[in-house]
């Protein structure tokens, strides 16, 4: 995310979010230290859910986390590319 947005804030922000909503919010450890969230989704899988170490051990967030960073890849290349254009 910095070397598209050349800016700290968004990579910062995005952990962030990750943690508090992995945390607080959905019950999950969070890099192996016990959360308590308004929710409490355990799966039972610790293939899928990371198990002990928390969800983002879990081959889920393995699979968002590229999905994300692939829509964001190409949003802030198709962005270049109509600031190239309006620039001239």
């Amino acid at each position: 995310m910095y070397l598209k947005t050349g800016n700290l804030w968004m990579p910062i922000g995005y952990h962030i979010s990750w943690n508090y909503f992995q945390g607080y919010i959905f019950g999950f450890n969070v890099s192996g230290n016990a959360m308590r969230g308004i929710y409490n989704a355990f799966p039972k899988n610790n293939f899928l859910s990371g198990g002990e170490f928390g969800l983002e051990g879990g081959i889920i967030t393995t699979l968002v986390i590229l999905i994300t960073f692939l829509i964001l890849y190409y949003y802030f290349e198709r962005y270049r590319k109509v600031q190239e254009v309006e620039l001239g």
